[in-house]
C-alpha cells in the first residue's frame, strides 16, 4: 500500500473520530439539558402543590372562623389530608405536607412565608394562618409541630400576644439552642 493510500485512510479515521467526539458532545449536552428540565419540572410541581395548599388553607380558615363565631383574632393550623383547620392543642394530628425548599419560597412565592420543607427529620411543614377579628386571613406561614425562634420572627404581633406558655417555652428553648436573641418573651425556658 502506498503512502497516498495510508494518508487517505488516516484522514478518514480522523474524520470518523471527530464525528464520534462531536456526537458524544451533542448527546452529553442534550442529556444535561433534559436533566435540568426534569429538575425544573419537579420544583415547579412542588411549588404548585404548596400554592394549592395555601389557597385551600385560606378558604378553610375563613369557613372555620365563621363556624366558630369568633369575634377576635385566632390562629389555625391546616390539616391538608382532611382539609380542616385545627387549634394548637390538635397540631400533633397534622402530618407535615410542605414540599418546596427555602430557595423556592424565599419571597413567599407559595403565598405563605417560611420554609415549606426543611428536609431531614423536620421534613414537610404545615400551614399556620392568623385570622383577624374581621374574618380576614392574614399572614399565612409555614411551621413545624414545635415552634422555633424562626417561627417567632414570622408571626404577627397579634399572634405573638396569643402565645401560650408551652409555645413560648418551645421558642425560648430553640432560641437558646441556636443562639438567637428573641425580645418580648416573658417565659424562661425550662431545662
Amino acid at each position: 500500500m502506498g503512502k497516498r493510500n495510508r494518508s487517505i485512510i488516516r484522514n478518514k479515521r480522523g474524520i470518523a473520530n471527530l464525528t464520534a467526539v462531536l456526537l458524544i458532545a451533542v448527546i452529553f449536552f442534550c442529556g444535561m439539558f433534559a436533566v435540568r428540565m426534569y429538575i425544573r419540572h419537579l420544583n415547579d410541581a412542588k411549588m404548585t402543590f404548596d400554592r394549592n395548599q395555601v389557597e385551600n388553607a385560606i378558604k378553610a380558615a375563613k369557613v372555620q372562623y365563621m363556624e366558630d363565631g369568633f369575634g377576635g383574632d385566632v390562629t389555625y393550623y391546616f390539616d391538608s389530608v382532611n382539609s380542616r383547620m385545627l387549634g394548637w392543642d390538635e397540631i400533633s394530628q397534622i402530618e407535615g405536607y410542605g414540599r418546596s425548599d427555602r430557595r423556592h419560597n424565599a419571597n413567599g412565592e407559595t403565598g405563605a412565608l417560611g420554609i415549606p420543607n426543611l428536609g431531614g427529620k423536620n421534613g414537610g411543614q404545615l400551614l399556620a394562618l392568623s385570622v383577624e377579628d374581621s374574618g380576614t386571613v392574614v399572614h399565612p406561614r409555614w411551621q413545624g409541630h414545635t415552634l422555633t425562634a424562626y417561627d417567632y420572627t414570622l408571626m404577627t404581633v397579634s399572634e405573638r400576644r396569643r402565645l401560650n406558655t408551652e409555645q413560648k417555652d418551645q421558642i425560648e428553648k430553640d432560641a437558646a439552642k441556636t443562639g438567637t436573641k428573641i425580645a418580648g418573651l416573658s417565659v424562661t425556658a425550662s431545662s
